[in-house]
């Protein structure tokens, strides 16, 4: 009885970061979309300025946002061990730290705007003129999202997400109805265009700060007798970082890319539909990140503390959840698989396609559950060198798996499938035996310890 209610306990807790972590993602990724259809009524050029601005800088405060998985890690081990003050440390130190790369990153976007979209990306004639309107206001983007962060997981670490939930739906309902009167001029406000769009951005990413801001500031007690203390926490946090922004770089960009190229030079049809697949699959793998989220900062908190049974469970029960959210979704979209497709384009060619390799696509990604979950529990115990290089080293092998499948064994788009289901298969044995093999060996030097104070 009691261990069937400790196991209730911790689905409870789990389901209490990650729920309204989903629902956030969901309620942010609706909204998005309504104003991606706002925003391509303006027209063609502005659709690609803006879409390709908002891209490089969702890129970079992606990647730089890791820096807040650092401060997850550490304040939910302080936590854990009671030590709020070290907590609260790491907190400023973490704010500071944003404050000065995000103010450092909006003065180089703002110096080297015109450079950057001509040279770097080839922009000409109306679309060059178009992001230049769009970037120097979205300039402050990636300085206030670095922040955004930074409080998300301050919410996260003392497991109260629901603040997350209401941050953001305020946000990007304000984004919405503020692109609609500035896009377009309604209810007498000026039409502004491009300008209109990321000033409503903007103004909605602000409120969402305010909000967090006030919401914390009982924790915002900067005291300078603690500066020494601070700035020996950012270059701890940045020297812990290195490894996780190698992780986000490897497999949110470069072995992306390079599964992209390979599909392009299979086909036109073949890339549209595996991108258009791919964004379905985003939807349907939303709950494995929230869970994944919640993920670093129990087993960090736990881990503080050395709870080997709260260690060894929280993994499988957060994989349990996970697995029942993706099988749920797969099944819904595998049933409507023509109604989604259309709804994306009208193509039908695209359409019948992306509905023909729908299901082998979440088949092939059917281990990235087990993969993502272990890859952040091994994160969370201090195993973030580990999991960068096993990770390259896989995803090596497994892209020149898919070159050998794809223009040796002419298997095409179903090559890189397989590579892919290898891909995540040999991550998720390879990480969850070493988590599981540092568990055994706390186990032991516990046990070690206990006879030596007994003898």
């Amino acid at each position: 009885m009691t261990l069937n209610l400790n196991y209730v306990n911790r689905i409870k807790e789990i389901n209490h970061i990650a729920i309204p972590l989903i629902a956030n993602s969901i309620a942010g990724l609706s909204i998005k979309l309504v104003d991606q259809a706002m925003i391509g009524r303006i027209s063609v050029e502005a659709y690609g300025a803006i879409g390709v601005v908002s891209s490089l800088l969702f890129t970079i405060a992606g990647i730089l946002g890791v820096l807040s998985v650092t401060f997850n890690i550490y304040g939910s081990r302080s936590i854990g061990q009671g030590d709020t003050k070290t907590f609260n440390d790491y907190f400023i130190s973490s704010i500071f730290l944003n404050i000065m790369i995000g103010s450092l990153l909006t003065l180089l976007i703002l110096v080297f705007q015109r450079p950057l979209m001509s040279i770097v990306f080839g922009f000409e004639g109306n679309i060059l003129e178009d992001s230049l309107q769009y970037l120097p206001i979205m300039s402050v983007y990636i300085f206030i999202q670095l922040l955004l962060f930074t409080f998300s997981t301050f919410f996260k670490i003392i497991k109260d997400t629901k603040w997350i939930f209401l941050g953001s739906t305020v946000a990007s309902v304000m984004n919405v109805v503020l692109n609609y009167l500035l896009i377009f001029g309604n209810f007498g406000f000026p039409q502004l265009g491009i300008k209109g769009s990321a000033i409503a951005t903007v103004m909605a990413l602000t409120t969402n700060l305010m909000i967090y801001v006030y919401l914390c500031r009982k924790h915002l007690r900067i005291t300078f007798a603690n500066f020494k203390i601070y700035i020996n926490n950012v270059k701890f946090i940045c020297n812990k970082s290195i490894s996780l922004v190698g992780q986000e770089i490897l497999e949110g960009g470069i072995f992306i890319i390079a599964v992209n190229a390979m599909i392009a030079r299979i086909g036109d049809l073949q890339l549209s539909g595996y991108l258009l697949v791919s964004q379905i699959l985003s939807i349907i793998l939303i709950p494995m990140y929230m869970y994944s989220s919640s993920i670093l900062t129990l087993v960090s908190e736990k881990y503080g503390t050395k709870q080997l049974t709260d260690l060894r469970e929280y993994p499988r029960i957060t994989l349990g959840l996970t697995m029942l959210f993706y099988l749920f979704l797969s099944i819904i979209f595998v049933g409507f698989k023509y109604e989604v497709a259309t709804f994306i384009t009208n193509d039908i060619n695209l359409i019948h396609y992306a509905a023909s390799i729908l299901f082998f696509i979440i088949l092939a990604n059917v281990f990235n559950p087990l993969h993502n979950v272990y890859k952040y529990a091994l994160q969370a115990i201090g195993q973030s060198d580990y999991v960068l290089i096993k990770t390259a080293i896989v995803n090596l092998m497994t892209l020149f798996m898919m070159l050998i499948s794809i223009f040796i064994l002419q298997l095409n788009l179903f090559g890189v499938l397989i590579g892919l289901f290898i891909n995540y298969l040999v991550l998720s044995i390879i990480f969850k035996n070493k988590y599981m093999d540092i568990l055994e060996g706390i186990t032991s030097n516990s046990e070690a310890a206990s006879k030596n104070r007994v003898c």
